[in-house]
């Protein structure tokens, strides 16, 4: 009967039945436990001591040994009532011994001993396969534990545990259930692989419980429990890593005593050590005023924050600490530079305005840091967020361009911002906290195109053959007769086997590539940064010399030029071709759509109730108007036709009167991979308010219009267009105010590939455990109803197994009858 009983459990753990718990007591002494590597398996411990205020008035440590003589030590945590904790993920297989002491001697349920057997990881995620990241042996980069190299690509959402709800999701096109999963599936498919965040300390905001009884003193361990555990869990369960700091700038060393803060330190390392984590100790820690702490200014506080966090962190996690923007001279950096503890760059660029080269961090910041004689990697971690309004207003190509231009410029990573999620605004209804920089609700701006576009550029550095033997050469003109210029970048490695080269100059001029390997067959390829997709280049090489052909349009491109085979499987697409001389006299038929997405066109009404416009698209009623929320930011609207259809044309319909921005009109045949159509980025934009009919070419069955932010204009200009909108810096552009969208066909068609994927021998193709490879469009409809019906399959399939498993049970169960 045991038997049968034991099969039944484990057939029911199998598929899901009963959850699956990172706590696996063994079989024997109840302080027994068996994990799987790089997976956190929880020590539970009973408290023999009625504490008044168990937060202060007690503190557990733990000593795990491995059988070789590793040891790791970890504090653990009060978890309510008479329970507490230590949480460890093992680093190597084998046995595991541990030991447990308490700062009250007399507390005999806090000291104790015992065992934890580690056993391989049956995970997928990069995590679970490859082990916690690491500093690499030339300090330039990060490794995971078994050496394959990681590029940090972030997403940015401080304060998350004050902010994100796990169990809550407003996102009204969403099957999820929690906002915080729906945040991590969506960067996880876009090949993200950092989640960046910090705890505030002042507990909760935005509806959401504090984990606080008393600010700084008495803790809701619970809160932790239910809902912040369970989101470090789903990020760890991805495969991202956390990168985590305690507070920010000023703010918390001023309004939270030091006593309290390094006490909230030691409860968080005690809970989150056991994950593939970074710490980046506080947001902005170089400020040197002074602090509540008496002789102390904020620095000094936050130093003393990192070393608490470097001595109780057994793991030896990489440790940095987020800066405010400055050169590596000055005497803040040096002072981070010379710490012990310190062995990470997070930078940051700052915010500028889109498109004013004056204002984004330029070669000579980055080598700064590159060129000190104690290396370290570089992460920029916050630069130029998407359409946020810091300073001055941060437009979208601005985002783009910082990524490419810290990648060249050294860096191991880069962590993206955007307007809605860096703060996370789950509702702007009744709100104006920070809306003078984040005016969009989260779910607005989860799909910014830059949000796509870092994506691609991590694509492109691991296509090559080896991303992390690249060299910048940053304005040595030895490597490029280009390498002077401000907006044109060359890296290469040492061999000359490899040269990258970034243009993001305005017109298509490029130069001449010095220092190849002479001898060698070089192939090169143009990569489209809108697109994630290659094109064959036509590049002279003669000698250790390449004179480089002009870049296939005014966008920004970059250009490998390698002798070496390529690392992934990639896609090359098709020339752009400007179809604007075909003439707008429209032709072929009016495209009634299945569906249309503009996230952008949700508003509050005057009641705060939340109302959908986005019908007035394509309503056919010139009276009826789309306007965005955020009118300063760029929108996406997606159209998909149901069927594929051969384009013609596409109308968009402004309102009498105001200005259309610029945009781009793409086609995609699964909602995936998408060409662009149409870019009007370089155009004048349309002020009359009449509605401009643009020629398509090509057989898709989705359609996607990407306005551009408009541009910056006179207050005058503004008020006479009858759409005024001032932000916090006093500035003025015209509103988005759009009557109808029109697609039109010459019919249905059957989608013939126009672009071919490669995979070079020995490269790395995409597979279900590599779905970074390519990365893919979240936003697609067809993606979101593919992934709901495979996961409802999983489910009854899971069903069907646990009924037959019951079955079975039941007659194995069944007493027999006595002959």
């Amino acid at each position: 009967m045991k038997k049968a009983v034991s099969s039944l459990l484990c057939t029911m753990l199998l598929f899901g039945a009963v959850p699956a718990l990172c706590v696996m007591p063994v079989s024997g002494a109840a302080t027994d436990y068996q994990a799987e590597l790089w997976n956190p398996v929880e020590i539970k411990l009973t408290s023999t001591v009625q504490y008044a205020n168990a937060y202060t008035d007690a503190e557990l440590d733990a000593v795990f040994t491995h059988e070789d003589g590793t040891v790791i030590s970890l504090p653990g945590f009060w978890d309510g009532g008479q329970n507490w904790c230590v949480r460890f993920s093992p680093t190597k297989t084998g046995v595991w011994t541990y030991k447990t002491t308490c700062s009250n001697a007399e507390d005999a349920g806090l000291i104790t001993s015992g065992t934890v057997k580690a056993v391989p990881s049956t995970g997928t995620s990069a995590t679970a396969k490859h082990g916690f990241i690491k500093i690499s042996e030339n300090k330039r980069y990060y490794v995971h534990d078994d050496g394959t190299p990681f590029l940090w690509l972030g997403d940015t959402f401080w304060q998350a545990p004050e902010n994100i709800p796990y169990d809550e999701n407003n996102y009204p096109y969403s099957e999820n259930d929690s906002a915080l999963k729906e945040i991590v599936d969506n960067r996880v498919a876009k090949g993200y692989t950092v989640f960046q965040t910090y705890f505030n300390c002042n507990g909760g905001n935005q509806g959401v419980t504090s984990y606080w009884i008393s600010k700084g003193r008495k803790i809701r361990p619970e809160v932790f429990r239910d809902r912040i555990d369970k989101m470090f869990q789903y990020v760890h369960e991805s495969g991202m890593v956390i990168a985590m700091g305690f507070g920010l700038h000023s703010g918390t060393p001023t309004s939270f005593k030091e006593e309290y803060h390094l006490r909230f330190i030691r409860y968080c390392v005690a809970r989150y050590a056991c994950y593939n984590i970074v710490w980046i100790t506080g947001q902005e820690i170089t400020n040197i005023e002074q602090s509540g702490t008496a002789g102390k200014t904020n620095m000094d506080v936050w130093i003393g924050t990192a070393e608490l966090t470097d001595r109780l962190d057994g793991y030896r996690h990489p440790q940095g600490a987020h800066m405010y923007p400055m050169n590596a001279t000055d005497e803040r950096a040096q002072r981070l530079h010379n710490a012990a503890w310190h062995d990470s760059w997070f930078l940051q660029g700052g915010h500028g305005q889109d498109g004013k080269w004056d204002y984004l961090q330029g070669k000579s910041f980055y080598r700064s840091y590159y060129t000190l004689s104690k290396v370290k990697p570089i992460i920029e971690t916050e630069a130029n967020y998407e359409e946020i309004n810091s300073g001055v207003y941060t437009g979208y190509n601005a985002t783009r361009t910082s990524a490419w231009k810290a990648m060249m410029s050294g860096c191991a990573g880069y962590t993206y911002g955007g307007s809605g999620t860096w703060l996370f605004c789950y509702s702007t209804a009744g709100r104006t906290q920070h809306l003078e920089w984040s005016y969009e609700p989260w779910y607005m701006s989860l799909n910014k195109a830059g949000s796509y576009e870092v994506g691609y550029m991590k694509h492109f550095f691991e296509v090559l053959p080896d991303w992390t033997k690249l060299v910048p050469r940053f304005d040595n003109a030895q490597y490029a007769d280009f390498a002077a210029s401000s907006d044109k970048y060359i890296a290469s490695t040492d061999d000359g086997h490899t040269v990258v080269c970034c243009f993001l100059n305005q017109d298509t001029s490029t130069g001449t590539v010095l220092k190849l390997a002479a001898g060698q067959t070089y192939t090169a390829l143009w990569f489209n940064p809108l697109t994630g997709k290659f094109l064959p280049a036509d590049v002279q090489v003669s000698g250790s010399t390449a004179v480089l052909p002009p870049k296939p349009n005014q966008e920004d491109w970059a250009l490998v030029l390698t002798c070496d085979a390529l690392s992934k499987t990639y896609t090359l697409e098709s020339p752009f071709a400007d179809l604007s001389s075909r003439g707008s006299a429209v032709t072929g038929g009016a495209v009634t759509p299945k569906s249309v997405t503009a996230i952008c066109g949700l508003t509050y009404n005057s009641k705060q109730q939340l109302t959908d416009n986005t019908s007035y698209l394509y309503d056919n009623d010139a009276s009826t108007v789309w306007r965005p929320f955020a009118d300063r930011t760029s929108h996406t609207i997606l159209y998909d036709l149901g069927t594929a259809q051969n384009l013609t044309h596409i109308v968009i319909e402004p309102l009498k009167g105001t200005t259309l921005p610029r945009y781009r009109v793409e086609g995609s045949g699964d909602g995936v991979s998408w060409t662009i159509i149409v870019n009007t980025r370089y155009r004048e934009p349309l002020k009359n308010g009449d509605a401009i009919s643009e020629p398509l070419d090509g057989a898709y069955r989705y359609v996607k219009v990407q306005f551009l932010p408009p541009d910056d204009v006179s207050e005058d200009a503004a008020k006479a267009s009858g759409f005024e909108y001032a932000v916090t810096m006093n500035r003025y552009y015209y509103r988005t105010a759009i009557t109808g969208i029109t697609v039109y066909s010459s019919g249905e068609a059957e989608i013939v590939p126009t672009e071919s994927v490669v995979t070079p021998d020995g490269a790395e193709t995409p597979t279900a455990d590599n779905a970074d490879a390519v990365p893919g469009n979240t936003a697609a409809p067809d993606a979101r109803e593919k992934k709901s019906n495979n996961t409802l399959l999983i489910v009854l399939i899971a069903a069907v197994t646990l009924v037959i498993a019951a079955c079975a049970a039941v007659l194995i169960l069944k007493p027999k009858k006595k002959k």
